[in-house]
């Protein structure tokens, strides 16, 4: 995956009509190959902070495999997104 899809995602997600403010969000990634680089994880904290305004105070889970190097990406994103309203959680399944 892209940040380009994925962004394109989440901006779907914001403009369906169920959507709102701070609602909580949950990304199943175990099956993830690869983890994502840090410049994808940088992309996706500036979309948090950009966001902000819209994605309200917010916590965003995301599942992925113990073994993959996801995990520790997930950390380095929840750091990234600390000045933003969105909290970010990695949980291996």
């Amino acid at each position: 995956m892209t940040f380009v899809q994925w962004r394109e995602a989440v901006e779907e997600v914001l403009q369906h009509p169920p959507y709102h403010r701070g609602m909580r969000m949950l990304s199943d990634r175990h099956r993830l190959k690869r983890g994502y680089s840090f410049t994808f994880m940088e992309e996706i904290a500036d979309f948090f902070r950009s966001h902000a305004g819209e994605l309200g105070p917010t916590r965003w889970a995301v599942v992925t495999a113990p073994e993959n190097l996801a995990a520790s990406l997930l950390q380095f994103g929840a750091e990234l997104a600390q000045n933003s309203l969105v909290h970010v959680q990695g949980s291996p399944t």
